[in-house]
């Protein structure tokens, strides 16, 4: 027999948390169980964040919670919740929780290609995550989308993701079987070189030029080769390492010297316009003057204080 919720179990807190909300926040799963089934808790009540109480169980990665609030829920699988903008599947990829993916995907037929708000499928959220088993996870779905119009808001690729991650295997997969564009840039021109070489990963900068498809000559945003203006970014660590590699016939332009970094720092400077250098002269005015105000707020504030103790 269900009864109506009485008035103390719909009072919210100041973050509108219910009653509910907070049970599944403590994994007090009788409390939980007694709330929907005896007083007809709403499981779709959302907070301020606009989080259900399935919102935080998937959060809290409490496995026996997720499995039990879907059957009394409204909400469908593949609704965006939360003021994040993603899906359940979103949220279990994100934190590596396969079991919740694998009852999701197989009992209650969550699309696996879904895109939060981000424009990015669950498997994106994986492999920002580091959640390699959810990555394996998605990987073995026979739906799942690997194809190089499977973009970011970033217009980021999969390849991409993986080769900043240094997920050779994963990288390995995707250009040789599903024919990725290793040449792709997204809105700020980087390719996956570049963003190997960025995230200082050696293996995946290594692997990617042994590919025909590789132009040395790949552009920037500033006009300069990816991978020399992406060295100079570099501590030396990452430097020797690639210098001693030679990755292939990037050997040369591994080897930078004093001359070349003073090239790639003047044609940085010559690309940099009037406007940006006034704008740049007011940027440190503006700090400047900060720290005066400061230092002296700071000297008043300690004259009256030494004056009010003698």
């Amino acid at each position: 027999m269900r009864y109506a919720v009485p008035d103390e179990y719909e009072v919210t807190d100041d973050e509108n948390n219910t009653a509910l909300h907070i049970a599944v926040q403590r994994s007090f799963f009788t409390v939980i169980t007694e709330l929907v089934e005896t007083c007809n808790a709403d499981v779709d009540a959302p907070n301020l964040l606009r989080f259900t109480p399935l919102t935080h169980a998937m959060y809290h990665g409490d496995f026996d919670i997720i499995k039990y609030l879907p059957d009394h829920s409204r909400t469908q699988v593949d609704q965006m919740i939360g003021i994040v903008g993603k899906s359940l599947l979103h949220i279990a990829a994100s934190y590596g929780l396969v079991a919740v993916m694998t009852q999701l995907v197989e009992k209650c037929n969550a699309n696996i290609n879904v895109k939060n708000a981000d424009e990015e499928t669950p498997l994106f959220c994986a492999l920002r995550s580091g959640r390699l088993d959810a990555v394996d996870y998605l990987l073995g779905c026979p739906r799942v989308n690997l194809d190089d119009d499977n973009l970011d808001r970033g217009n980021n690729s999969l390849l991409q993701i993986a080769a900043e991650r240094g997920l050779v295997t994963l990288m390995a997969d995707l250009v040789k079987k599903h024919g990725a564009d290793v040449n792709a840039t997204n809105i700020r021109g980087e390719t996956p070189l570049l963003l190997a070489v960025h995230g200082r990963q050696l293996d995946a900068a290594d692997f990617l030029p042994g590919f025909p498809g590789i132009d040395p000559d790949e552009q920037s945003i500033y006009n300069l080769p990816a991978l020399r203006l992406a060295l100079e970014s570099l501590g030396g660590d990452l430097r020797s390492g690639l210098e001693r590699s030679g990755i292939g016939r990037y050997g040369q332009v591994a080897s930078i010297t004093e001359s070349t970094r003073s090239t790639v720092n003047k044609d940085f400077l010559s690309s940099i316009t009037p406007l940006q250098h006034k704008l740049a002269g007011w940027r440190i005015l503006w700090v400047l003057s900060i720290m005066v105000v400061f230092v002296a707020c700071f000297v008043t504030f300690w004259s009256e204080w030494l004056q009010s103790s003698s």
